[in-house]
This record gives structure tokens, sequence and C-alpha cells, in this order.
């Protein structure tokens, strides 16, 4: 695992579902017993059975407390009273709150509000009842006073206007005189007149708890319950139900504060939070389209772009980086890509390519026979003719091709003999005679053509030799390693670079290594630990990590002399090269080779220095090796990256230079015009052009006469019209020039035997009016019907599918392109046992939803009376993952023969059912799918690939260690993330 990588994984696997199955990968399923099912186990009564994945595990109930095989009842109104204000009467397994007389229950089920009892008959009172908090007060008109009960309303006033008492008096006991009294609930103050409300009678006035104190009650609050300013009622804290709030909650000293995260706003209410739509403000900031979400908003990209890293700025998709995203070469364009197909093959649906048969048009131009192959085709002669050197048409067996003098040569031919000729070709000064074998030991060749040779040229196989100046010596390469020790292994990429760049510097400056600037280092890794047991037991037990750096060397050779040629002087760098190794590992033994990381020197473990046994050569690009030679590619070719080769320049194209890239394209470009492997820009123009010809089929040409046509670059005869038809003029390049009796519409070929036309069979098309053939559909592709009229409609009819042992591709035929009509594909999934099966669609796309005539089926069978796990005949633009309700799965596509569309590509993936209930639980989750970030996931076709294999193969997680979380959006973690807690937990 790569240091700077290594600290993405973990995150990579929790991310991504499957990598929860990466900690128990290689660890076989295991089979669930049925305890709690069966009643098999040993829970208390007053405890739950939770299945396992290896067995059970008890649970007490809420409310009690213990280990699951033994409960208690847990008494809640021990911990603050339950909760409750006032009252808590615990139950078993639960508890329930209670209030005081005057109050009633709130809707929390723990607080207490003040019942208002003159809703009931006025309280009993007999004239007027006045509300308070907890209790109530009868009141008197004027002119009256309450009796001792303190509800009937009695004549007189005389207690209060005589004696002051608020209630009532009467005469002492113990003497004549009158003294006041208080009613029940009350006592009397010290001044003897004024009565004092006590807690008895409605909780003193006091909505929580109340004391008794010689001036009155006095209030306080339950726990976690704030006092209001009036000093009796009180408002619950946000440790409270959260204060009351939806959302955020602050205490402050007038009671809870609500507030809103970002993206909401607080209601009038002072409690509720409402949605911003941030879309209609114009706060969002999205370089493109802006959708709204509660809480916030995405922004949206158009087809063929996505977000970046900060979620608001769309960038371009680059679909090439997908392997297999095309099947030759794939070109990326703002928004989309094109395919390309190499020459000999013909694109179709989209991103496919398959062989051209030329021959089924016109013959492949050939003049004779035509032979079609993959990719290309040849022509071939009739008995006492060969082949032009144009390849298509033929000439005399008896006529020697004429030699082309070749840059940097000298060519000499003279006469020997009737139709005999001797050439000789040799190089100028500092260039070597080449071939494709390699280079010559001699410094000139000879040829010989005519009767004696049956007019083939003698020296000839390997084709015509070349002159090079550019030969050189071959680099060599080796790999190796060295051990560390180190506080951590992690260590970010730049600080990796500057030690690759160390280290090179090392190997040159060092007299020791005698590299003299010739060394280098081509890459750098850094792995945790050590294959080696010795290694790892030196840092058992001091916390330290073992860190391996694997590199590979490079040792470029000096140039070649006239006293040390290829030879010589790559047999003097080899010997440096390993001469360089010796002393390299002889300084890590020594502990004289001293690496520089993070500004801080190391020294290699000793005897830990090791490189591969092999030795590699290498040419600098623009060169092949060739027998253990440097070559350059000489004029008229070019070095292909991809195969490591030098290539003939195509025709259209030519390269005056040596040990080039690319060919230079000629002026006006042509398709066919110019010869192949053109060395000068004067080749551009050699062949005669369409509309004319010569006997060599180069210039000065003759344009074809009246009755005849040419389409094609460099060609030695023209083509008839047929019989009857004639042009209007010279020079014509096709037969849509040819008069006719009849001008024929695409879709169709003029047919000369019967001077009519006729359509264009299934399995051809033609897109121009005027012509005389029609053009095959490549490889096994075929039209919809007759009469066809672009290469679009050829299309493949066979049922795509990838199948692989846990996870494979279903595709519509076609796919990418559009389906064919009347088509019906089956396909089967069963996989391996204790596995099942989760399918993942990303998209849909189907033709006659109307009549519902192309349609997709899911099922355990092809039974139609097992139950369907999915089914649709209309296109689906959102994703949708799911499981199959069976271990095994039918699917079924028909399309009828009203329309067509691009239809589908559904991954699917056979994954460890151990993990069932944890796929099913993030699939079923609408929240998946929710978002346009996360829809855009599931259409993501590298990060599908990545989910599929790791889900199935969750050691595979290696292989995609370098997706960086920051390509998800932080909504996938936040759903994920517990549900992978929750599964482990259980």
């Amino acid at each position: 695992m790569s240091l700077t990588t290594g600290w993405r994984l973990l995150l990579f696997l929790l991310l991504m579902v499957a990598a929860v199955v990466g900690e128990v990968s290689k660890r076989p399923a295991s089979t669930k017993a049925l305890h709690c099912e069966t009643g098999n186990h040993t829970c208390h009564q007053d405890a739950a059975c939770v299945s396992t994945r290896k067995a059970y595990r008890c649970k007490c109930k809420p409310g009690f407390n213990g280990d699951g095989k033994v409960c208690k009842d847990e008494d809640e109104c021990h911990q603050e009273n339950g909760g409750c204000v006032h009252l808590c009467i615990n139950t078993p397994g639960n508890f329930t709150c209670a209030c005081n007389d005057g109050f009633t229950l709130g809707p929390d089920g723990k607080d207490c509000l003040d019942k208002n009892e003159c809703f009931e008959n006025k309280g009993g009172c007999s004239h007027q009842c006045v509300n308070s908090l907890g209790s109530f007060e009868c009141k008197c008109s004027s002119g009256y006073s309450l009796d001792a009960v303190g509800k009937k309303c009695v004549f007189g006033e005389w207690c209060r206007i005589k004696h002051g008492c608020d209630h009532g008096c009467r005469t002492a006991s113990t003497s004549n005189k009158v003294e006041c009294y208080c009613r029940n609930g009350y006592f009397l103050h010290s001044d003897g007149k004024t009565c004092i409300r006590d807690c008895e009678l409605g909780n003193g006035g006091c909505q929580h708890i109340c004391n008794t104190t010689a001036n009155g009650p006095v209030c306080t609050c339950a726990p976690r319950y704030i006092l209001n300013p009036d000093g009796k009622t009180c408002t619950a804290s946000c440790s409270v139900n959260n204060g009351g709030c939806e959302r955020k909650c602050a205490d402050s000293i007038n009671g809870p504060v609500c507030s809103c995260p970002e993206g909401f706003k607080l209601h009038q209410d002072g409690r509720s939070c409402i949605d911003v739509d941030e879309c209609e403000k114009k706060t969002d900031g999205c370089s493109h389209m802006c959708e709204n979400i509660k809480g916030g908003f995405e922004c949206v990209c158009p087809p063929g772009y996505k977000v970046s890293s900060d979620y608001k700025t769309c960038v371009d998709i680059d679909e090439c980086i997908i392997e297999g995203a095309c099947d030759h070469r794939c070109e990326n364009l703002p928004g989309s890509f094109q395919c390309h197909c190499k020459q000999g093959y013909q694109l179709y649906g989209v991103t496919h390519c398959a062989d051209v048969n030329e021959c089924a048009v016109q013959n492949g131009g050939c003049a004779h026979m035509c032979n079609n192959s993959e990719g290309s085709y040849t022509c071939s002669c009739n008995p006492g003719l060969k082949l032009h050197p144009n390849k298509h048409d033929c000439i005399d067996v008896k006529q020697c091709i004429s030699l082309v003098q070749q840059p940097n040569s000298i060519l000499t031919c003279v006469p020997v003999g009737p139709k005999e000729q001797h050439c000789v070709m040799s190089c100028t000064e500092n260039a070597f005679l080449i071939n494709q074998d390699g280079v010559f030991n001699s410094t000139s060749v000879s040829f010989r053509c005519g009767p004696s040779t049956n007019y083939e040229w003698t020296n000839m196989e390997a084709g015509l030799p070349q002159c090079s100046t550019n030969i050189l010596a071959p680099s060599f390469t080796k790999k190796a390693r060295f051990v560390l020790i180190r506080d951590s292994c992690v260590v970010g990429p730049g600080e990796i670079e500057m030690m690759k760049q160390n280290l090179t510097d090392t190997f040159n400056t060092d007299k020791r290594y005698k590299c003299n600037n010739s060394c280098q280092v081509n890459f750098l890794d850094l792995l945790c630990g050590s294959r080696r047991k010795k290694f790892r037991q030196m840092v058992r037990r001091n916390r330290k990590q073992l860190v391996t750096a694997e590199f590979e060397l490079q040792i470029n050779p000096n140039k070649i002399t006239e006293n040390c040629d290829v030879d010589c002087r790559s047999k003097r760098t080899l010997k440096r090269f390993n001469r360089l190794l010796k002393k390299a590992r002889q300084s890590v033994k020594r502990q004289k080779f001293p690496v520089r990381l993070e500004n801080k020197d190391y020294k290699p473990i000793k005897k830990s220095f090791k490189s591969d046994k092999e030795t590699d050569e290498l040419c600098v690009e623009g060169t092949q090796l060739i027998n253990k030679t440097c070559i350059g590619c000489t004029f008229g070719s070019f070095y292909d990256s991809k195969t490591k080769k030098c290539q003939v320049c195509p025709r259209g194209t030519y390269q005056d230079k040596e040990a080039q890239l690319l060919c230079k394209d000629c002026p006006n470009k042509e398709t066919g015009s110019g010869i192949e492997g053109a060395t000068a820009l004067q080749q551009c123009n050699d062949l005669c052009e369409p509309g004319t010809y010569s006997a060599s089929g180069q210039k000065p040409c003759l344009a074809c006469p009246v009755g005849t046509y040419q389409p094609k670059y460099g060609r030695i005869t023209c083509i008839p019209c047929g019989v009857g038809l004639r042009t209007k003029s010279i020079g014509n390049t096709g037969f849509q020039d040819c008069i006719s009796k009849v001008t024929c519409q695409a879709g169709h070929h003029y047919n000369i035997t019967t001077q009519t036309c006729s359509i264009c069979p299934r399995g051809f098309y033609q897109s121009k009016p005027g012509q005389d053939f029609c053009y095959p559909c490549p490889g096994k592709t075929m039209t919809d019907f007759e009469g066809s009229v672009s290469p679009e409609d050829c299309k493949d009819r066979r049922c795509g599918q990838h199948m692989g042992d846990f996870f494979g591709v279903l595709e519509s035929p076609n796919y990418p392109g559009n389906y064919p009509i009347n088509i019906e594909c089956v396909w089967k999934i069963q996989p391996q046992k204790r596995r099942r099966i989760l399918i993942i669609i990303p998209k849909i796309e189907l033709g006659d939803k109307d009549q519902c005539g192309d349609i997709i089926v899911m099922r355990k069978s092809k039974n139609s009376y097992t139950h369907s796990t999915f089914e649709t005949c209309e296109s689906r633009e959102r994703p949708i993952a799911f499981t199959a309700r069976s271990k095994k799965l039918w699917i079924q596509f028909k399309s009828n023969g009203n329309s067509t569309a691009r239809g589908f590509s559904i991954p699917f993936v056979a994954y460890n059912e151990e993990y069932e209930s944890l796929i099913e639980d993030i699939v079923r989750d609408g929240r998946l799918y929710s978002t346009y970030q996360h829809q855009q996931i599931f259409k993501d076709r590298q990060l599908l690939t990545a989910l599929l294999e790791v889900i199935a193969t969750p050691y595979n997680y290696l292989k995609y260690a370098n997706v960086s979380h920051t390509m998800f959006p932080p909504s996938f973690f936040k759903l994920l993330t517990p549900k992978v807690r929750k599964f482990f937990q259980t």
C-alpha cells in the first residue's frame, strides 16, 4: 500500500458501502443460527433477543437494567425525579408523571400547567371567580364579603372596614376582642390582619416547587428549567425538549432562544425553521444551474460535465479515462467525447468498431481480385500480371519497378543487359545503412532486377534499406530497494518527489558512483513495512515503523565515437552500471548512504539494499531498439509511443526529419492523397488526383476520357460508366457524373444491368444520391429496414453482457447506440453459494412507452407467475439500486417494431449474503437517490466500476485506494457512515 494513499483507505471503505466488508474480506461466511426465532436462548423475560451474524445477544428492554440474562426494573424517578416537575410514579419498566391539584400535565408528559378552575361553574363561587396559578379565588360584589369557606358571598363588609381583615373576623375564644382569621390554605401575618397563601393551596402559586417561608411561599423550578421574572412560572431550558426549538437552542436569562442552521431561517413563531431558497436569491455561486433542496442547494451541470471539488463549478468529464470507453481511440471533447476507429474499421453504436469489407464496394478499387481481411484488404492480379506500387492496379509481370532514392543515400543504377539493371546504394557521411533487422555491417548494398531475377529486386527481402544518422547505444535500467526506520510511514507526494531528486543528485555527484550526470531515478515509491522478517523484528518493541523505498535507476551511455562503436559503448555502459550498483550496496552496508527525507537524514538498514537480477535496455523516444542498438525512426516514418516502434507515415502526411514522434500533415490534406512514407513536402502532390491517371500513377497525368471516371488518387486507368452510359465531359471523379436514365435517391443504388434503381437491402446503406453501390454495414451489424441512408442505422443485434465471477454488466444490443427493433434478450444470473445479487440501474431509455412495446423484466425465472423484482416499459432518468428477491435472477428485454432508443447498461454484483441487511438498509433509503449529486455517483462509470469490484471482492480496495473522498459529496458520507457503524456494532 502506498504511503501517499494509505490514509484514504479507511475513508474510502466506509464511503463505498462495500468497503464495509473489507474488514472481513477473507473470512468465510458464517451460518446464522436461528436462536431468537426458535426461542432457543437464555434471555430474561424483560429482555429482547437480537440475532447477530454469529449467534445472538440479549438486551434488556427499555426501563430495565442488566446484562440481558438478568434484568431489573430501573427506578427512573430516582434520577432528577424522572424529569417530572411535580410527582413521579415508578412502574415496572416505565414511569409516569402527575401534577398537584390545580395543575394539568403538559403535552410533553412531564411539565405541569395551570388549570383554570373558573371554567367549570365559576369554581363554585357565588359571585366572581378569579383564576390564579395552581388555584383560584372567589370575589364578591360590592357590599358583600366571603364566608369562612371562601365561596359563598354574604351581605356586609364589617370585618374588612371596621377591623381591616383580609378574609374575616370573629370573637376570640379567650376574650371578647375581635380577631382576624384566614381561610384554609392561608396563614395570618404577624400584623394580625393580612392573610398569606401557603404551599398547600394551589402549590403556593408556584408552577413547579413551592418553599414556605415566614413571608410566604418562595418558588423554584425543577432541574433544567428557568424561573421567569414573575418569580412564579418556569420555562424549560434547552436541555428539556430542546427548549421547544425545532433546530438550534441557546439559553438566556429570558429563556431559550431558537435559531436555525445555515440554509434555514427562523419562522415568525420563533421556534420553527423554514428553508431558504438560495437559488431564488442568487446566492448560490453556481457556475451553471442551481437546484434548491431543503436546507441548502445543489449546483447542477449540463450533460457531459460534473461539479468540481468546490461543488459549485462545472468541469468537463473526461470520458476517455474509463477503460473501454471506445473500442479503439477516444477523443475527449468539452461536454462530450468522440470515438475513432483504426483504418479499415468503421464506427457503430457510438463507441464500437468493426471491420469494413472494402471488397464489397466497387471491388475495393482493385483492378482484378480483392481479398478482405480483419481491418484491411489486399488486391491481387490475374496470371501474367503483378501489383503496381499503388497496390491496386496490375502491370506486366515482366517489368521491374523503379527504385526511389532515399534521403542521406546515394543510389547508382546501370543497365547490365537486356531489361537487366544493377543498382548500388551507399550512405552519405555520418549515416549508417539500416533496415528492419538493424544496422548493416557493410557501407553499401547492391540490387539486381531483370530476366535473371524474374523481374524482382534482389536483397530486398527486408525492404529497401535506409540511411540513418541517428544510431545510439541503449540506456540500462534496473529496479532496486532499501529499508529505512522512521517514526511514521506516512509521507506526502511532494516529499517523495524531493527524495527522488536527492537520490539522483547523490548518484551523480558522489565520485564513488562515477555517474558524471548520466544517472537518473525514474520513479520512487515508499511502502509501509518490509517482507524481510529480520527487519520486522528490529521495530517490534520500539514503536518505530519500517519504510521500504523502491526505485528504478537508469544510466545513460556516452556518445559513440570512431574508437568506440555501439557494441563497445553498450558493454562499457553496462559494466559501469553493475559497478555502480555494487558500490551502492557496499555504501548501505557501511552506513555511508545518507537518504534525505522531510529535512532529515536517514541511514538505510545494513544489508537492506537489493536490486533485481534483470537489467532492461531502454531507448530514448524517437528511436527503437533493434538488436541491442537504438535506431532513430528514419525519414517518412514516426515513433509510435504505444507500440514503441517506428511506423510509416500514412498517405496525406510526410516526415522530412529523423527520430520524430509525429508525421506532418500535407497542405490541403485529402483522404488517400500523397504517397505512403513520404519524406518531403513535394511528395504530397506526386500522385494523380481523382479524375486523372498516368502510366505510373504519378504526375504528369491525363484527364479521364468521356464515359469514364476515377475516384481514387494515383491510379493508372479510369473506370468505364457501363454499357450505354456517358459523361458530359472529361475528368470525372465518380459514377454520379455518369448520365443515367434515372437518378437514384439515398438508400438506393443504380443497377447498370437493368438500368433501374434498386433499394439497398438490409445490412447495407447509401447516404448519397446517384450512386451505383450500397455500403455494407461493418462486422456483424445489421440495419432494421431496407433502404437505410445512414451508417448509424447499422446496429449490433447481439445482447450485450460482460460476466465475471462476482460482478458484471448487462447491456441492450448496440449500446450505447440505439437498440434494434424486434429484438429479444434473455440473461440469467446465478451467483455462487452464500452470495446475493445487487442490481444498480443508473439510467434506462426505452422507446415505445405509449403502447408499452419495449419492456425489461427481472424475476426469479421465466415463469410469469414468479414475483418480479423489477419491471418497466418506460424511460427512467433517476438511478435506483435494489437487491434481488431470490438467489438467482432471470432478465428479459424485448422491443417491438415501433420505435427505438438508447437502452441501458445495468451493472450487478454478487455480494456475500452475510452483509445483506447492510446492503438493503442502504439501497432502500430514499436519500441515496434524492439529490443530484448522489445520482451522479451512480452515473459515473469510473466510480461505479470501483464500487462493484470492491463489493464483490473486498480485497480489491487496494486497487482503488487512490480514489479521493473529495470526489463524493459530504451528504454521501453522512448517509452511509451511521449505517456502517450500526452494522458492525450489532
